[in-house]
């Protein structure tokens, strides 16, 4: 690839860097790309890098691109800008692709030079582009298959070990094949002592390796910290019902091939509305956590406590040996949540009903997701039962319960249809 190397040993030329999508739309520009490039404007996102260019520089630069882009070659497009005042510059568009593990290109990596042709000499060394980073902040690293590192920027000088990372992760064969690319990810302490992760670009010639890598710590903590919101309960920390479904479908899966059962407690704390409207949802929130707490020291160190509703709380248990045991469990837990509560200085009485199921694997669903929902609904089905019969009870479901709830349902869309067709009398017939 085409490159800007320093003839002149006292001024380097102006460098700005800059990413794009698969179709060459900016991603990324960094402030001297912002100068160079853009005449101090904001950055275009979605645009190509060249867009202010001449409109016939950016005509040429667009099919170029194009080329470039079929033939999976580097770019290299020579454009002119006119600055603030008027004057034309040339500038100089680098980039090499970015790949994914199918060698499918993502995007391209690249640099935009100002060129002064009295300091700027063109040379086909494509090694040397990281050269023209020196300001940047992702690290750069040109080195020979020995170790010894030929050029480093100012960010690479921050994690001495990442040349060496890099190389114990690369496959051997990949060293040995000029041309080729490789692309991983990389964790090393920098000089700050926080561990960090690079995403890591390499492309190897005859006799170098040239080492890109973005840091991208800060966006795999952000995945994270998404990730954990998505299947959390904000208040109490817990998993809440997405993950609670997958992990009861992994219990399930794994019940159908052995021999382990398969127990879900649901549990309803009694009149947390009453505690809500008496004392204030501020004191409602406190209990929810509270009680919360007391599942997870009342339960085994692989059961699973989920909250997924307002008053909700779900557990999952593997590998209790029969109702017994379930309902022995269920009990310990809801002594452990039933009696005075402290909050902020106002003693409150709570107490829980809760269902319990045990499954072996044996289902009416054969999708793994839809057995899992039927084993919530059945146990959701017997904590009911359990409120119907005085609340603060453990109920075990039955297959008679869930006729019960049918029966109920049906009685109660019969009443509401019988009173939207005025079909119901009231008689009075005094004593």
């Amino acid at each position: 690839m085409p490159n800007l190397v320093i003839s002149s040993t006292d001024q380097s030329p102006e460098i700005g860097l800059y990413e794009t999508d698969a179709s060459g739309r900016l991603t990324f520009a960094d402030e001297r790309f912002r100068q160079l490039a853009l005449q101090g404007g904001p950055i275009p996102l979605a645009r190509a890098p060249w867009a202010n260019a001449h409109p016939e520089n950016r005509a040429n630069a667009e099919v170029a691109w194009r080329q470039a882009h079929d033939t999976s070659s580097p770019i290299d497009i020579l454009v002119d800008i006119s600055d603030t005042h008027g004057l034309v510059r040339s500038l100089r568009f680098l980039a090499n692709a970015r790949l994914d593990d199918d060698g499918t290109i993502i995007g391209y990596v690249g640099v935009v030079a100002l060129l002064p042709t009295s300091q700027i000499i063109f040379h086909q060394d494509s090694e040397k582009l990281l050269a023209l980073l020196a300001d940047s902040e992702d690290p750069s690293i040109i080195a020979d298959f020995a170790g010894n590192v030929i050029y480093r920027n100012t960010a690479a000088e921050n994690f001495e070990q990442l040349a060496v990372s890099v190389g114990d992760q690369m496959p051997r064969e990949f060293v040995a094949t000029p041309g080729s690319r490789w692309r991983g990810e990389v964790a090393l302490r920098g000089s700050d002592n926080e561990l960090h992760t690079f995403d890591v670009q390499t492309s190897c010639s005859e006799d170098r390796l040239t080492i890109l890598a973005r840091d991208i710590s800060a966006a795999l903590r952000l995945q994270g910290e998404l990730a954990h919101l998505a299947t959390h309960d904000a208040l109490t920390g817990l998993p809440n019902r997405t993950l609670f479904v997958r992990k009861l479908s992994e219990a399930i899966e794994r019940s159908r091939s052995g021999t382990s059962t398969v127990s879900v407690f649901f549990l309803d704390i009694d009149k947390l509305k009453d505690v809500n409207d008496s004392i204030g949802h501020e004191n409602g929130d406190l209990l929810i956590t509270t009680i919360g707490r007391r599942l997870v020291s009342a339960t085994r160190p692989g059961d699973l406590v989920a909250r997924i509703g307002g008053d909700e709380f779900v557990i999952l248990c593997e590998g209790l040996t029969d109702e017994e045991a379930a309902l022995d469990l269920a009990e310990r837990v809801r002594q452990a949540v039933t009696g005075r509560i402290l909050l902020q200085g106002i003693e409150v009485v709570t107490g829980a009903s809760l269902g319990v199921v045990m499954s072996r694997g044996e289902s009416d669903e054969s999708n793994l997701l839809d057995a899992a929902i039927a084993l919530m609904r059945n146990a959701d089905t017997a904590m009911y039962y359990a409120k119907t019969r005085g609340r603060s009870r453990c109920e075990l479901y039955t297959d008679n319960m869930r006729n019960s709830a049918k029966d109920r349902a049906i009685l109660s869309a019969s009443l509401e249809l019988a009173l939207a067709n005025h079909e119901l009398h009231l008689v009075y017939q005094p004593v």
